[in-house]
């Protein structure tokens, strides 16, 4: 059960650091280097088996599981949420796109 928590609490910090990955390469100029960032989700991965293996031996499978679920499971739900804002912004630009057009042709 402790391999499990330990495993879906690396995960959380996982998904959050490779969240700030992705945002930090999308950018001219981060506010943290990549670098910094990828050397945290290592360390932060080390120190996760590192307890798992010292105090919970046989939980090392639980906690490799639960950094896996929380990033596949985050990663989709993280798609979804972005997926659907970005849906939002185009039918509102559309929207504007066709208020302007409409009010254009009756003026």
């Amino acid at each position: 059960m402790a391999g499990a928590i330990i495993g879906l609490l690396c995960g959380g910090i996982e998904l959050y650091l490779l969240m700030r990955v992705v945002q930090a390469i999308s950018q001219p100029k981060p506010r943290i280097p990549v670098g910094v960032l990828v050397l945290a989700k290592v360390a932060v991965l080390v120190a996760a088996f590192a307890v798992t293996v010292l105090f919970f031996r046989s939980e090392i499978l639980y906690c490799g599981v639960g950094i896996t679920v929380v990033l596949i499971v985050g990663s989709v739900v993280l798609f979804a949420r972005n997926n659907a804002k970005l849906r939002q912004i185009e039918e509102e630009n559309k929207q504007k796109e066709n208020n302007e057009g409409g009010n254009g042709d009756h003026a």
